[in-house]
């Protein structure tokens, strides 16, 4: 009987960014309430923690994340898990609020139940216009739902990946270019799930009991990029707090370098591998001493703002030397 949950990170080592991004996650979501499966595309240069619920795969590093989720379900897949959560490194996280009483893990699988069969921390509503979504038509000749669960972090039911390997999801004979995996694996995902007559869900609020047959919702996020949120000031005007999705996207423009230094310190102060392992313990010390520098709040005022600002002290400058050129004469 299947029980329990999976979870999947794909890492790859592409920075020292990265590699954080990696020790966080091994040091604040490992519980024992689930089993997980660490899958390096490439090399690692960190000398990796022991825990007994946890497996490290080592595969090359071909089609980012879908490549080695794809490695995951051709070598170790298991149908004994009820859910099955995909995380890439990406993002930072999890972060949650210290008076949570559940898991991190219980965020997305609380929300797989009914119809639903798919719940990610976001989702993309394509434009009408998008190039996504006409290259995807074209390469599967059938149309493109515009809305999609984004892939930086995401749930799925037994049924659900049972589902996607029946259809040989997972399955490629060629490399893709970076567009190309988001056509074949991003955007796919969804739409199977909405093909087979299933939902899919978010984490967040207004996205969240969201009809994916209908991409048109009551109030509209003007502010997103593309139909992304995972920017800065991109969800109704602000930016997401790492708190409420979770899993934050570090490789754009989505959170201030302080902010995130601040949140990675105060989530992994109190954990114990800081005490036992180097890499933690490094963390720490460096998220503490960026958070604790004075922040340059200049960076966060509008253009505009910014602009007035120039232009007074320009003319405060420009009146005090009038006047002290008027003294003189």
């Amino acid at each position: 009987m299947a029980t329990g949950t999976a979870v999947i990170y794909h890492y790859f080592e592409k920075d020292s960014v990265y590699r954080d991004n990696l020790t966080y996650f091994l040091s604040t979501a490992i519980h024992a309430q689930a089993d997980y499966y660490i899958i390096i595309s490439g090399e690692c240069s960190l000398t990796l923690p022991h825990f007994d619920n946890v497996k490290y795969i080592y595969t090359e590093n071909i089609n980012n994340d879908f490549g080695g989720y794809a490695t995951y379900v051709k070598n170790h897949y298991k149908e004994s898990y009820n859910f099955y959560i995909f995380v890439n490194s990406s993002v930072r996280g999890p972060f949650t609020p210290p008076y949570l009483s559940r898991s991190w893990t219980e965020i997305f699988t609380s929300k797989l139940k009914g119809n639903v069969h798919l719940v990610g921390a976001s989702i993309n509503i394509l434009p009408e216009c998008s190039n996504f979504k006409s290259q995807y038509n074209e390469m599967f000749l059938s149309e493109c739902n515009r809305s999609h669960v984004q892939t930086t972090s995401y749930a799925l039911t037994r049924e659900a990946l049972n589902h996607l390997v029946k259809i040989d999801f997972y399955k490629s004979n060629e490399a893709y270019n970076k567009f190309d995996v988001i056509l074949a694996y991003e955007l796919r995902l969804s739409n199977e799930i909405f093909r087979k007559g299933w939902s899919f869900d978010s984490i967040l609020p207004v996205y969240s009991r969201f009809n994916c047959e209908d991409s048109a919702i009551m109030f509209k996020n003007t502010t997103a990029r593309e139909g992304d949120v995972l920017w800065r000031s991109a969800f109704f005007g602000r930016s997401l707090s790492p708190l409420e999705v979770v899993f934050v996207k570090t490789n754009r423009d989505m959170i201030d370098e302080t902010d995130l230094a601040s949140f990675t310190f105060t989530g992994i102060h109190d954990r114990a591998l800081t005490a036992n392992w180097h890499a933690a313990a490094d963390l720490l010390q460096r998220s503490y001493i960026q958070s604790s520098k004075p922040k340059d709040l200049s960076n966060d005022e509008k253009p505009t703002a910014r602009l007035f600002k120039i232009a007074r002290n320009l003319k405060r400058q420009v009146t005090k030397r009038y006047v002290k050129g008027s003294k003189e004469l």
